[in-house]
């Protein structure tokens, strides 16, 4: 072994897949079940985490597999990844876990300066909304990114199953030094458990303010009722309309908890229907969709 290298083995999960060698910078052997990207497993061996041969493997050894619609999911179970007893996850605890699930947006995106905790676009729902031209699915900016960048698109996976499945409690849950949060920047709310651990998040930071985005209403209504869980007051939630050009109408049954609705209109239908958009494309800019501020329908136009 060369000086100054870490040997990375590969799980036996990922089929055909060869011993890496990755020149690092650190002495000794990490071994770990599922690090993504180097600069993870450096920090993970540097705070002592692994003082032995651990097994890991990187960004560009992760096997996607793409259906016959051109989804594409991961040949992995994430479910290794979980210790129920040790309370980790991806090897860390719960509390680091959730800080590292957290993306920070760049510059030049909508959501620039704002961070965000988000599952995948990859479900039955937005699959299947997807293959039709008249659902706004239909040109998802998430579901072309996620494609495009791997890391990006295995960090939310890992997301989805830990915020769908791990029953988490307030002593998990970390600060967050924001003002502003975003819920589900690429994915959605699949599941009541997902909607119960971003409610703990919230109630553990009551100093920031968290914006719900979803097209599906009955899996937050059904978490209410399956857990007895009370609203956040510093939580806004806004119903998306699955559709351009229709604004989205909040059912009776659950204006209990949503706040506003979101609705994408075309160029052409807005100057013939003389739509007024009151989304300025820039959320720090904005901020109508975070905060109790009385707007109840928020109008973006496509671009």
């Amino acid at each position: 072994m060369e000086k100054n290298t870490i040997k990375y083995n590969v799980y036996s999960a990922w089929k055909n897949i060869e011993n890496k060698i990755i020149v690092d910078g650190e002495n000794g052997y990490c071994d770990y079940p599922n690090t993504i990207t180097i600069e993870h497993a450096k920090l993970l061996y540097r705070n002592g985490i692994f003082k032995t041969k651990q097994i890991t493997v990187r960004n560009s050894d992760i096997k996607r597999i793409k259906d016959k619609n051109g989804n594409l999911y991961f040949d992995f179970d994430f479910s290794i990844l979980w210790n129920k007893e040790k309370r980790t996850y991806d090897g860390i605890p719960y509390k680091d876990y959730i800080l590292y699930s957290i993306t920070v947006h760049n510059d030049g995106d909508k959501m620039e300066s704002f961070k965000s905790i988000s599952g995948v676009p990859f479900n039955c729902y937005c699959d299947k909304k997807a293959l039709n031209p008249e659902f706004i699915c239909y040109d998802c900016y998430s579901r072309k990114q996620l494609k495009r960048y791997i890391d990006l698109h295995f960090k939310c996976a890992k997301n989805e199953f830990f915020y769908n499945n791990v029953e988490l409690t307030i002593d998990d849950i970390p600060y967050i030094n924001d003002c502003f949060f975003r819920f589900e920047s690429f994915g959605e709310l699949t599941t009541p458990e997902k909607v119960k651990n971003y409610f703990l998040i919230c109630e553990k930071n009551k100093n920031c303010f968290f914006a719900f985005f979803t097209k599906l209403p009955f899996i937050v209504d059904t978490a209410f009722k399956k857990y007895g869980l009370k609203k956040p007051d510093n939580c806004k939630f806004i119903l998306s309309s699955p559709l351009k050009n229709i604004k989205a109408i909040i059912p009776d049954a659950y204006k209990y908890f949503i706040d506003a609705t979101f609705t994408v209109f075309t160029k052409q239908y807005v100057k013939e229907h003389n739509i007024i958009i009151n989304c300025l494309k820039k959320c720090i800019n904005c901020l109508k969709c975070y905060g109790k501020n009385g707007v109840i329908e928020l109008f973006e136009i496509e671009k």
